[in-house]
């Protein structure tokens, strides 16, 4: 439940580049504690540091590599960096066993439309919340530096963002899905 989500957004952060959190509480077998996470298991998470999400690269020398829709981010197999954190952290070590592969996949089974969602209903429901702020922040910005190319219009933005989502769940759902 933590992969998925940071794979789906191709989250560089998420695969250890910076900050990603877990946790772990000793096993309360009787809930004595109430704590339900008290199962003697880690806990991914919370999820954290999304800047360099989503089809918007972190001001890296792999570009291309995190602004496109395919390869994985967190199995440690792409060519998006030569760092050895990146091909010898916790999930691509988990990837090496074909069990874990397998749950991910029946994981993705059971969740996929949540993750299509996004794409579907989500972008337009959060472009809406945010409604007139988004024309006072481009305003009250607008001459400030930008860490990253722009896109266009807010609706330009929004909509690569929706595109992206949608040919990453693409993607991903062509691969996991047997």
């Amino acid at each position: 439940d933590s992969h998925l989500p940071q794979e789906f957004v191709k989250n560089g952060d998420g695969a250890f580049y910076g900050s990603h959190y877990f946790s772990w509480d000793p096993s309360d077998p009787t809930g004595a504690s109430g704590n339900p996470l008290r199962d003697g298991k880690f806990h991914f998470g919370p999820a954290w540091d999304f800047d360099g999400s989503a089809g918007n690269p972190c001001c890296d020398s792999s570009t291309e590599y995190f602004a496109s829709t395919e390869d994985w981010i967190m199995r440690g197999t792409g060519s998006g960096s030569t760092d050895a954190t990146y091909r010898t952290q916790w999930f691509a070590q988990l990837f090496k066993d074909a069990a874990f592969e397998a749950a991910v996949e029946q994981r993705w089974a059971e969740v996929r439309t949540e993750f299509e969602k996004v794409f579907t209903t989500e972008v337009a429901g959060a472009k809406a919340a945010i409604g007139v702020g988004a024309a006072n922040d481009r305003n009250r910005w607008a001459s400030e530096p930008k860490p990253r190319a722009s896109r266009g219009t807010y609706n330009q933005e929004v909509a690569f963002v929706q595109n992206w989502y949608e040919d990453r769940f693409a993607w991903m759902d062509a691969q996991l899905t047997n």
